[in-house]
């Protein structure tokens, strides 16, 4: 795309008779300023005939990321209904006891006359009392066949319920198979807590009964709220939804990606920086890792990284129209509409070509061709109009390399420019 780009520029300027100061700036414009790139983007998913957003949901599944949270979902892995213990053969047993028979549900409180009882390992459940049992839908619906008629008793289903991200740092958690946290922790306090899944990584991963829990696995675990509190401070660190932001966390990795940027190596006579801006992106990519690795700090709200992206992109879109009304005002009176067109071929003919060879000749999945392209040129407004369209922030991964490179490869087309020009 930026060879394809000079390449444009230089015909344009010796087609319109341009000199090197304005063919310079034909460059650096479409490379960098063209406002038809939001648009471009926007459009470019038509172009390709792919449904951004869905294509881009497929490829969060492949990779293991989800977007949408569990309380939003229809589906529930685990529910809790009320039966009554009909069956005689069963009367007398423990929780622990008829937990064995249930084939998969487990005994979670029960009702005895007026009293309501919370299960434990040793409380006998007499005949005719009535249970809360916590399960898969299918281990409930057999449940009816095992102990009896299901029955509506809301009182008996009101206690506090809790799914928590659990981060494991306790040693003595570490390097336990999932099958003997299930027996010993899970099962310690009589009513039962569930594991609803492992995240490693930021990675979803099988919780099957031989995998080994290691440092910093995230546990999400169901159950009485009370119960799981008590399990995150045996094994480590509650990792609770927050309206808070760690601004501490922020502030350093914006600093620290600030000061970054600032570097400027000259080669040549040509001074090569990543910018305070490409230098902030990269240090938001590394706490991104932190967080989704170590997920003891640095948590953002949704709400307000959906305020930074939305009020910082719209805000950067202004301050260009802001700086580009005087120049293109003077371009148009001197040059003509000419100017216009001239820029229009800069700005679309790298794109055109950098989707056709990177759908053809790289077959790079849509999402990370789109944002590849939007960083080769530079041009940031574009990333949050594709994060927009595909409804993920996925495009950021394939973003980030082409912008670093594509600033560097500017910097030195732009004394080509002038070079074979003048």
């Amino acid at each position: 795309m930026c060879a394809s780009g000079i390449l444009t520029a230089w015909a344009i300027a010796k087609l319109m008779g341009y000199g090197p100061g304005l063919a310079a700036g034909l460059l650096s414009g479409g490379y960098t300023n063209s406002g038809t790139l939001g648009v471009a983007a926007s459009n470019a998913p038509k172009i390709l005939r792919v449904d951004l957003a869905k294509v881009s949901k497929e490829l969060e599944v492949k990779m293991g990321k989800h977007s949408v949270a569990a309380g939003e979902q229809a589906y529930q892995p685990v529910a809790a209904r009320t039966y009554r213990l009909a069956n005689g053969s069963l009367a007398g047993h423990t929780p622990r006891e008829l937990d064995a028979s249930l084939q998969g549900a487990v005994v979670t409180r029960f009702r005895q006359g007026t009293e309501i009882v919370d299960a434990d390992m040793q409380t006998a459940i007499p005949q005719g009392a009535t249970l809360v049992l916590s399960g898969s839908p299918h281990a409930l619906l057999a449940a009816k066949e095992t102990i009896g008629p299901e029955v509506e008793d809301n009182e008996l289903l009101a206690y506090p319920a809790e799914e928590l991200d659990i981060v494991v740092t306790n040693k003595k958690a570490v390097g336990r198979t999932v099958q003997e946290l299930e027996q010993e922790e899970l099962g310690h306090y009589g009513r039962r807590l569930f594991l609803m899944r492992v995240t490693r990584g930021g990675q979803p991963i099988p919780a099957t009964p031989d995998l080994k829990i290691e440092r910093w696995d995230v546990l999400t675990i169901r159950g009485d709220r009370k119960h799981v509190d008590d399990l995150a401070k045996s094994l480590s660190e509650a990792d609770r939804p927050t309206s808070k932001t760690d601004i501490a966390f922020m502030g350093v990795g914006i600093v620290i990606g600030a000061l970054v940027g600032l570097i400027t190596i000259h080669v040549g006579g040509i001074p090569l920086g990543l910018s305070t801006g490409v230098g902030c992106l990269l240090a938001g990519l590394v706490c991104g890792y932190l967080r989704s690795k170590y997920r003891t700090f640095g948590g953002i709200p949704a709400a307000a990284l959906w305020v930074f992206n939305n009020v910082g992109l719209n805000g950067f879109i202004a301050g260009i129209g802001l700086n580009a009304a005087a120049g293109l005002v003077g371009g148009l009176k001197t040059y003509g509409i000419g100017l216009v067109f001239s820029g229009l071929v800069v700005s679309v003919v790298p794109m055109i070509v950098g989707l056709v060879v990177g759908k053809h000749v790289f077959k790079f999945h849509p999402t990370l061709l789109l944002s590849a392209i939007a960083g080769a040129r530079t041009f940031t407004p574009a990333l949050g109009a594709l994060q927009e369209e595909a409804q993920s922030t996925l495009p950021a991964l394939g973003y980030t390399l082409p912008f670093a490179l594509g600033r560097i490869i500017c910097a030195i087309n732009g004394i080509v420019i002038l070079l074979v020009t003048k």
